[in-house]
């Protein structure tokens, strides 16, 4: 079993995600709403993999979102950083491609994927 860690600005999101998932014997989830916490619940969950939104709206800009990526990866050695990215801010989805053409990101969804698609992605990883 991997432990996922989802960071999540909207709780309602993070709910839904982790009871369609919460039967899949091959993740354990846990969920972080406050960003600044983010990195305690990543270390405190041994956390295989991160999945980190970036909200449409608030201080968590793109830009803070990957530097938050960032310390999560290097502070926890072995994780894998998938971005859930909303596809409506042009802003957002050229910063996540670019991060993810830099290796700072692992890979990214867009707000509008299914869960499905969501756990192929983790699958993908090799979470």
């Amino acid at each position: 079993m991997k432990n996922v860690l989802l960071i999540m600005h909207r709780k309602i999101l993070a709910d839904a995600l982790t009871r369609a998932m919460r039967d899949d014997e091959r993740f354990q989830l846990f969920t972080e709403y406050d960003y600044s916490n983010a990195l305690m619940t990543c270390q405190c969950a041994q956390a295989h993999v991160a999945v980190l939104e970036i909200p449409e709206s608030g201080p968590w800009t793109p830009m803070r979102c990957f530097s938050l990526g960032d310390s999560l990866k290097e502070r926890c050695p072995g994780l894998k950083l998938m971005i859930l990215c909303p596809e409506s801010s042009g802003t957002a989805c050229i910063a996540t491609v670019q991060a993810r053409r830099q290796g700072r990101i692992d890979d990214f969804v867009y707000y509008d994927s299914s869960w499905k698609y969501l756990v192929s992605k983790l699958e993908a990883l090799g979470v």
